[in-house]
């Protein structure tokens, strides 16, 4: 984890000359991938699409989301392991507020379908999730991202594509 974290602040500082930022507006996609921690280590996907932008300073967006994290193995006697995982997929909303040509800030909710499974319980049902964080232009097209709150993971980064 400290690698990807290493690789994450080498690329933002690489960045840090190119500051043409494409911001989000209307009728503009995102594409996002994650990594994230804490439970376990996991991974999601996002897409964004820029829908309302005459409510205020900033962008609402929607879009949808796919989560997975792994929290290990869990031991159920017999000398039987069994994974112990989390999925959740979701339609997401998204409050994105450009600061200035460099970052962006944003607000994210979800109402999705949460699946965990382990040695001895399956667990399906509806969850929230809210998350907050920003983003960090390197290029027009591409751009980097942090978030943290209730999702499949705490912490998350990753990259962002504009297009």
């Amino acid at each position: 984890m400290k690698k990807f974290f290493t690789f994450l602040f080498v690329c933002t500082l690489a960045g840090a000359t190119c500051l043409q930022a494409q911001e989000m507006q209307k009728n503009t996609s995102l594409l996002s991938a994650s990594a994230g921690f804490l439970p376990g280590v996991g991974a999601g996907i996002s897409y964004d699409y820029g829908l309302i932008d005459t409510w205020g300073p900033g962008v609402f967006t929607v879009g949808g989301y796919i989560g997975y994290t792994h929290l290990g193995k869990s031991y159920y006697g017999d000398n039987r392991f069994f994974k112990d995982v989390r999925y959740f997929i979701s339609p997401r909303v998204t409050y994105r507020y450009t600061i200035n040509n460099t970052f962006e800030v944003y607000g994210t909710f979800m109402l999705g379908y949460y699946v965990g499974t382990t040695a001895t319980i399956n667990a399906y049902k509806a969850l929230p999730a809210i998350t907050a964080g920003y983003r960090y232009f390197l290029t027009d097209k591409i751009s980097l991202f942090a978030e943290t709150g209730f999702n499949i993971t705490i912490l998350n980064a990753g990259f962002n594509l504009s297009f």
